[in-house]
């Protein structure tokens, strides 16, 4: 995403609704409620940071996200902008982001091409294409979520997700792959697309157990005024 004129690359996406209930917790009671899988635990098998990287992977192939996704796992991806409705086939997961950022080998070379001697668009160290480089970079990108002037948002049928900033996630070493494509949503410049290269990714996640069958809306997003980014999604969505 494009954070300040032609020169702020990557951050990804999102902002929401505010309500006012809490999203239950994970008991065997609350099954009708929208239940949001524990941040140290796993589903089917993947961390949270290891669902992120898959997230991405997803995100960056798409030039739009106005349409349903359609991926064919046990984890539906949702992101922003969009305002849609959708089929979600039985028994999947949803994942979304309330604000990601990630940072790659090409956009770092290419922002050391435009800025000699930098790596990043933002402070962070260390400086370089290592995991170690990528993961400050991103991270320092998603600490601006964190500010006392941003706000993330999120709602799954009218209920809000409490304490998304607990909710953080960056994705294991080593970097995951990427393939952005040209004129992807998610920041990545078209200069550092349309090849493979190498990712790491740092932001704020919900993933949701399977919802029980029905309509549902979710909302979700960010406002981060340092950045200038203010953005939002909503769902809404029929569970067969």
């Amino acid at each position: 995403m494009n954070l300040a004129g032609s020169h702020w690359r990557s951050i990804a996406v999102v902002l929401a609704t505010v309500a006012a209930a809490v999203v239950a917790p994970v008991t065997a009671s609350a099954a009708t409620s929208p239940v949001v899988v524990p941040i140290d635990s796993t589903y089917q098998g993947k961390t949270y940071g290891e669902w992120s990287e898959a997230w991405w992977q997803w995100a960056a192939a798409r030039r739009s996200f106005s349409h349903c996704p359609a991926e064919s796992g046990p984890v539906y991806f949702l992101s922003a902008p969009a305002d849609t409705s959708c089929v979600v086939p039985p028994h999947r997961g949803i994942l979304f982001p309330a604000f990601t950022a990630e940072w790659s080998v090409a956009e770092a070379n290419l922002w050391e091409q435009q800025h000699p001697g930098q790596t990043c668009p933002v402070p962070a160290s260390p400086s370089g294409t290592d995991y170690d480089a990528l993961l400050a970079c991103a991270g320092a990108q998603a600490d601006y979520a964190t500010h006392p002037n941003s706000q993330l948002t999120a709602t799954v049928d009218g209920q809000a997700v409490p304490d998304l900033t607990g909710y953080r996630a960056a994705s294991p070493p080593p970097p995951f792959t990427l393939r952005p494509v040209r004129g992807n949503l998610v920041g990545i410049p078209d200069e550092a697309s349309g090849r493979r290269t190498e990712a790491v990714s740092d932001g704020f996640w919900i993933l949701l157990e399977p919802l029980p069958r029905g309509e549902h809306t979710i909302t979700f997003g960010a406002s981060i005024p340092d950045l200038q980014l203010n953005f939002s999604a909503t769902y809404r969505l029929r569970v067969l």
